[in-house]
């Protein structure tokens, strides 16, 4: 190529990358690499880990302003847990599934999970969200959690 064609096709993606940067469009991200602990093959992916050969507990944190009830699905009945209350749970069946609702309608919720792993505890806080809302967390066999 020569220089001067070179030279345009640079101030060309310049001018593109100009006009995106004024945008909101958002890049897709690249790979992690390497890739993250929680990282398994396929579209969705864990947000965190804990280990399925160990007893494993569960803490929620309420840090809403209002009553959320919660259920290990085929397990425990409904329960509800009032603004500002934690509660654990433990001694449940993998896969588990948890459901995790506000109590009012019309209010959407959003989970932080992490896990405490010298005792084997996934501590899931509770936050109000004005965006989007979860509903559902889940443990499969091999101990990842998921989001819904």
């Amino acid at each position: 190529m020569k220089p001067r064609m070179i030279r345009n096709l640079l101030s060309g993606g310049l001018i593109v990358v100009s006009l995106i940067a004024g945008s909101r469009f958002v890049a897709p991200l690249a790979a992690q690499t390497p890739p993250a602990q929680t990282y398994q093959r396929g579209a969705f992916q864990p947000v965190a880990r804990v280990n399925p050969k160990l007893p494993i507990r569960v803490q929620l944190i309420n840090r809403t302003s209002e009553a959320v009830d919660y259920i290990v699905v085929t397990y425990t009945n409904s329960r509800r847990l009032a603004p500002g209350q934690t509660t654990q749970l433990s001694n449940f069946p993998l896969p588990a599934y948890f459901n995790i609702n506000p109590n009012r309608d019309r209010i959407a919720i959003q989970y932080s999970v992490s896990v405490d792993q010298k005792n084997n505890t996934a501590i899931v806080e509770i936050f109000p969200s004005g965006l989007r809302g979860d509903h559902s967390l889940n443990i499969d066999q091999t101990g990842a959690i998921y989001i819904y």
